[in-house]
C-alpha cells in the first residue's frame, strides 16, 4: 500500500489596498472622488479599498466603481455603514483606555481659552 502526504497551507487574504480620502469630496450621484496618485496599485472597478480620512481620524471600506483615465480620478462607493473611528479603536485595545480618555478630555478642557464679558 501506498501511503499519502498531506501538505498544509496557509492562506492569508490580501487586506484592501489604503486609500487617503476627503469624504467632503462627494459627487452628485454620491461617490467618492479621489485622485490615482493616492493608490499604490493601479486601481480598477470593482477593487475593495480600506479608505481613511486622516483629518477626522475615520476609515472604513469602498468599491471602485469607476476610473476616469483622461482625468486621473477614481470614484469609490463608499460603504457609510463600516466608518468608524480609527482613533477610537487603537484607544480601546489599551487596559486603561477610560483614564485615558478622561485625562485627554481634562487636558483639552484645561485650554479652552475664555471669552472676555
Amino acid at each position: 500500500m501506498g501511503s499519502t502526504v498531506l501538505k498544509a497551507i496557509t492562506f492569508t487574504p490580501r487586506r484592501g489596498q489604503r486609500v487617503r480620502v476627503n469624504l467632503n469630496a462627494v459627487t452628485a450621484d454620491g461617490l467618492i472622488r479621489v485622485r490615482t496618485t493616492r493608490f499604490t496599485r493601479p486601481p480598477r472597478p470593482g477593487m475593495q479599498v480600506v479608505i481613511f480620512e486622516p483629518v477626522d481620524g475615520i476609515e472604513g471600506s469602498a468599491r471602485v466603481v469607476r476610473v476616469n483615465e483622461r482625468t486621473s480620478l477614481v470614484y469609490l462607493d463608499v460603504a457609510w455603514d463600516t466608518l468608524h473611528d480609527a482613533l477610537l479603536s487603537v484607544a480601546a485595545v489599551t487596559p486603561d483606555a477610560a483614564s485615558v480618555a478622561a485625562t485627554a478630555t481634562r487636558a483639552r478642557l484645561k485650554f479652552v481659552p475664555r471669552v472676555a464679558r
